[in-house]
């Protein structure tokens, strides 16, 4: 079997946490390096972690090498970055697309991105801006394989306490089945599965997967 290397960036977040266990009891994928910003307490046969400074060019460009499949799972949240809009584009836009410049440069085939439901480039909401600006600038580059997602309120376990976001699900959950397809609660898990399915799939263009798509 021809080996086949992914990497993820976000590893420690909820989808991508989801994401790493699936690859890693998944046989299309042999190997898996994890980008991070800090230490991950991860040992497997078939993972590798490296603590790289996202917003370095040099070491991004030599972090990304010789993989099939880039999965960017990364974000931010508002409190983490204080409520600095430049630091959370920093991250949000920014890294993602660095990463699409090297996997352009570096010919790798397919490329994942968790964005979010409504993301739109034109919606006065910072945030649904933001995600819609980081999708329309990665459909510029000429990756044979694009798959972005955008699921609605996520749900799992997260390792960062929120508690305004655990009181939402609760109320969401409660209330689903009057919410629309397109906007019910997704759980992390199901949207790491698509991203799998999609990465395996290597659909040419762009494939724009929103919430009530997912596998």
């Amino acid at each position: 079997m021809t080996e086949k290397k992914a990497i993820l960036l976000g590893a420690s977040g909820l989808v991508g946490n989801e994401l790493l266990h699936l690859l890693i009891h998944d046989n299309y994928f042999t190997h898996i390096h994890i980008l991070s910003r800090k230490p991950l307490s991860i040992q497997h046969s078939k993972v590798t972690v490296e603590c790289i400074d996202f917003l370095d060019g040099i070491s991004l460009e030599a972090a990304i090498t010789e993989c099939d499949t880039v999965f960017c799972c990364i974000g931010t949240t508002q409190k983490q970055v204080q409520g600095n809009k430049h630091r959370y584009r920093d991250i949000d836009y920014g890294i993602p697309i660095r990463v699409a410049q090297v996997c352009k440069q570096k010919h790798i085939n397919h490329f994942s991105l968790v964005s979010s439901i409504g993301a739109n480039s034109t919606s006065s909401n910072f945030y649904l801006h933001l995600k819609g600006e980081t999708e329309q600038a990665l459909q510029q580059f000429p990756i044979p394989s694009i798959a972005i997602f955008r699921p609605s309120m996520l749900l799992g376990n997260r390792t960062q306490s929120r508690p305004a976001e655990t009181i939402s699900k609760y109320i969401m959950q409660a209330i689903s089945w009057l919410i629309p397809a397109t906007y019910k609660p997704i759980h992390a898990r199901k949207v790491a599965y698509s991203m799998l399915w999609y990465a395996k799939q290597k659909l040419l263009g762009v494939q724009i997967v929103e919430n009530k798509y997912m596998i």
